[in-house]
């Protein structure tokens, strides 16, 4: 008598190999052996992932390329291509083009040093760093405006100039006292002052409301005020300000704690460049120089190109720290949340103040661990920071914890670490919508992909690959999607070549829009332009047999189309005709594939699609075999010769590029008490849960597959409908100790699995 047992969640994702045995395990229940090209869902089941679309060919494609996200607003998104010694911009699955040519910016960094570089971005202007070179500003100032410029710091305003002092009133006969003066111009709206000016002495008696001193100064571009400080003491000290290029002092108390800033020299040297940057609280920051390696520096609140400070301090400057324990701490990472975070080689450090607000006086650093970060940036997912553990193979989460009034955290690959042995994280990112998946390459160029949600305490691996290796990983807004886009190094002709690819929606509500190949392109014969019609004339009988005429409204036909299909579309329903003889470029003969309804014969039609049976601009998968959907069907694979591919029949939309292969195992089968492990088991049956799923194959091992039965009511010429219900799959009885299921998507075709309902005898 068989058992009918069920796992409805695969959420544990693929369990390393030395966790097989764990039946006690909470994760064994939702874990399986094998999770390749599938990605595990929020909900728990698992969905094979969608293939990526050719966007180009790398700038150069010999040497290595990095993508980076710049993200304005949530329409105007790009993905910026860093390659040798140059950048381009990609948006919306296509080059940014000028005047028919790539928008390029040349660039200081090698192919070596793109992997190296660190990135903020306020609106339009990214900044830019690296170790060896002085720090950048990209700058967008239109759609194919984008210039790289170094940055100077220091204040953006200029001193005074020409300032001079006056007396008014003096008396030789009264004792004299010696004044003395500077001068700064400010910038009102963002607050940049400038440093202050030369000084101007004067002597006059003890100052009264009619003894003063008069200060001029020359005016400032840009300047809406001027500050004007008195020394005591030998502090300059605030006594005012002006808003034109006068001002008199009649014994004004000069403030002594507010004092102009002194001008400091900073990363405008060899090895004093900066390695980490960010923006916090109005600040910029920077951190670790070749010199300085365990330093972090912060600009003037509001001036973000100035680290100037007073004497004494004031509250809005700048600020520089150095993290001093026992150990080293290179500071890699500057991750803002409601706190800093400092993530450096050696441990991970909360920056906060007092009061909540950073100031040059209230700073406090506080450990929060000693585990310690690599290189590659760490992500921000909510109010969690998911990091890689300084040596690179392990994956953490850190997020504050009322329980310990501190920033901890979980090891996100000990249960799944199989993945990263002998491997480290090249780069990652996040891709928040659909899924929330962490896409992770790693250094032996396959990827590892993980869905987090910290707030539901689901996290699950799966692995990826691909005819090639991953190289670079970006993710970026596009409409109601984070899109991510890939540098995938793949070997075409012999020649090493990297592509750029984007992957595809897998929301899709009809099976023709499947995109399921990698690399690939697509052609849609869809007519959308409401000023072209298609008329069918000449009919008799209007009997399939009989030629007719199919005549366009506007130039549409080239001698080619023989042999071509055209469908048209008129209310519910369609007709295809297949194309005879070429008349003219509005005129060809045709034979339709059904007797002619009525609704079609000499009625115009602006709803039309062309099918074709050869796809060409396929160079990039030149000697490649690819696989084919084409109007929802799969097409045999078929090797790629000259650019083309010619499939059997003609079709309206087609998808062309490599084949993936999806499988996945389960765990072996534990039914309970007593233990099931170790003794003999058979499946003969197994039903499958799916939604909105086509193909697919099941059995016991991946030697031993069983093709599902797919057509059920469809009618002919129509492809078959997405499934979404129960499967049962018969399988060819097998005794093992394992009692493992091993699935298998090797089809262009959508499979979402949520659950598997095997059917067990157990033997002895």
């Amino acid at each position: 008598m068989p058992v009918y047992t069920i796992q409805p969640s695969f959420s544990g994702g693929e369990l390393a190999p030395s966790l097989h045995a764990r039946v006690d395990l909470a994760k064994y229940a939702v874990g399986l052996k094998t999770c390749r090209n599938f990605i595990v869902q929020a909900h728990g089941g698992v969905t094979n992932r969608a293939g990526t679309k050719f966007v180009c060919e790398t700038a150069i494609s010999a040497k290595t390329t990095r993508l980076i996200p710049f993200e304005f607003n949530t329409e105007q998104t790009y993905v910026l291509e860093f390659g040798h010694l140059t950048m381009r911009v990609i948006k919306d699955g296509g080059l940014v083009e000028s005047g028919g040519s790539p928008v390029s910016v040349t660039t200081v960094y090698t192919d070596a040093q793109v992997g190296e570089l660190s990135f903020t971005q306020s609106a339009d202007v990214m900044t830019i760093c690296h170790p060896t070179h002085p720090v950048k500003e990209l700058k967008r100032t239109s759609h194919t405006a984008w210039t790289l410029t170094s940055v100077t710091f220091g204040t953006s305003m200029t001193a005074p100039g020409s300032v001079a002092s006056t007396r008014q009133n003096y008396d030789a006969g009264n004792p004299d006292t010696s004044y003395s003066y500077v001068v700064t111009s400010v910038e009102t709206d963002t607050g940049a002052e400038s440093v202050a000016s030369s000084a101007t002495s004067i002597t006059n008696n003890n100052l009264t409301s009619t003894i003063t001193n008069t200060i001029t100064w020359g005016a400032v571009s840009g300047a809406n005020s001027y500050n004007v400080y008195k020394s005591v003491g030998g502090v300059y000290g605030f006594i005012g300000r002006s808003t034109s290029t006068t001002f008199k002092d009649n014994n004004i108390e000069a403030v002594a704690n507010d004092t102009p800033a002194v001008s400091r020299t900073i990363f405008n040297t060899t090895d004093e460049y900066p390695a980490a940057v960010t923006y916090y609280q109005q600040r910029l920051v920077f951190g670790q120089t070749n010199n300085d390696p365990q330093k972090v520096y912060m600009s003037q609140t509001g001036n973000y190109h100035n680290f100037n400070v007073s004497e004494p301090l004031r509250d809005d400057d700048a600020v520089t720290f150095t993290i001093a324990s026992s150990q080293v701490n290179e500071v890699r990472h500057l991750v803002p949340l409601s706190d800093m975070i400092v993530l450096t080689s050696g441990g991970e450090w909360l920056m906060t103040a007092n009061d909540g607000v950073i100031t040059p006086s209230s700073i406090q650093l506080k450990p929060q661990g000693y585990r310690g970060s690599a290189d590659a940036p760490p992500l921000v997912i909510g109010n969690t920071i998911i990091y890689i553990q300084s040596k690179g193979s392990i994956i953490r989460d850190l997020a504050f914890a009322l329980d310990s009034d501190s920033y901890t955290g979980n090891d996100l690959t000990v249960l799944s670490s199989h993945l990263f042995a002998g491997k480290t994280v090249r780069e990652w990112a996040f891709a928040q919508a659909p899924g929330s998946i962490v896409w992770t390459v790693l250094s032996d160029g396959t990827m590892a992909a993980l869905t987090y949600l910290r707030e539901h305490e689901v996290w699950g691996w799966s692995r990826h690959d691909t005819d090639g290796t991953y190289e670079s990983v970006c993710t970026i807004a596009e409409g109601d999607e984070d899109a991510t886009y890939f540098v995938v190094n793949r070997t075409i002709g012999g020649a090493t070549k990297r592509y750029i690819e984007r992957m595809e929606t897998r929301v899709i509500s009809d099976v023709a829009d499947a995109f399921f190949v990698d690399s690939g392109l697509s052609y849609d014969g869809t007519h959308t332009a409401a000023t072209t019609t298609m008329t069918l004339s000449g009919g008799s009988t209007w009997a399939h047999t009989e030629t007719l005429t199919l005549t366009a409204g506007a130039s549409t036909f080239v001698s080619g189309d023989v042999g071509n299909t055209f469908t048209l579309t008129i209310g519910t329903e369609t007709l295809v005709c297949t194309v005879q003889g070429y008349t003219s470029a509005t005129v060809v003969t045709v034979k339709a594939g059904r007797d002619v309804p009525t609704a079609f014969r000499g009625v115009a039609t602006t709803s039309w699609a062309k099918g074709v049976d050869e796809i060409s601009g396929l160079g990039h998968l030149e000697g490649k075999v690819v696989a084919i959907l084409a109007d929802g069907n799969v097409e045999a694979q078929k090797t790629v010769a000259s650019g083309a591919v010619t499939i059997s029949n003609p079709a309206t939309k087609i998808h062309i590029g490599l084949p993936i292969q999806a499988d996945l195992e389960t765990l072996n089968l534990e039914l309970g008490q007593p233990t099931t492990q170790g003794k003999t088991k058979s499946i003969s049956a197994v039903t499958l849960r799916v939604e909105s799923s086509r193909g697919g194959k099941v059995g016991t091992d991946a030697d031993n597959l069983t093709e599902f039965k797919q057509r059920a009511y469809e009618t002919y010429g129509t492809p078959t409908a997405l499934k979404t219900g129960d499967i049962r799959v018969t399988m060819p009885s097998k005794w093992s100790s394992s009692g493992s299921l091993f699935y298998r998507q090797d089809d262009p075709l959508p499979m979402t699995l949520l659950a598997v309902i095997p059917e067990v005898s157990v033997g002895g």
